[in-house]
């Protein structure tokens, strides 16, 4: 799979889920802790000049532009950060989906409700 990170917007994603942690603050399901981790992510692993970047999974390969429009290319290895990226990503994910399931169990109680009425 490959992540998008843009450091200005602030946006963590993959081809089919996209986040924006400056957005989501006031989200009930966002965990309070995301947004300065993932600030640090950016901070100890990537220049400050980092505009955004690519993160494939499968060959474990980031390509970074920076806001000057220089290319980098990067490995796992080298910026180990990636993973925390990564699990960082799958942890928002899971938080909505929990949500959202409480979100419908709550409904179809609420109905469910109504209907015994």
């Amino acid at each position: 799979m490959k992540y998008y990170v843009n450091k200005k917007t602030m946006m963590l994603g993959s081809d089919d889920k996209t986040y924006w942690l400056d957005v989501l603050d006031d989200s009930e399901w966002f965990p309070l802790s995301a947004k300065p981790r993932f600030q640090e992510y950016l901070i100890n692993s990537f220049s400050d000049d980092l505009h955004t970047f690519e993160y494939d999974d499968e060959t474990k390969t980031c390509d970074e532009i920076t806001t000057e429009g220089r290319n980098y290319t990067s490995s796992l290895e080298e910026k180990p950060d990636l993973q925390e990226i990564v699990d960082l990503f799958n942890e928002l994910k899971e938080a909505q989906e929990r949500y959202e399931e409480l979100i419908l169990e709550e409904q179809k109680t609420a109905e469910e409700g109504l209907d015994d009425d």
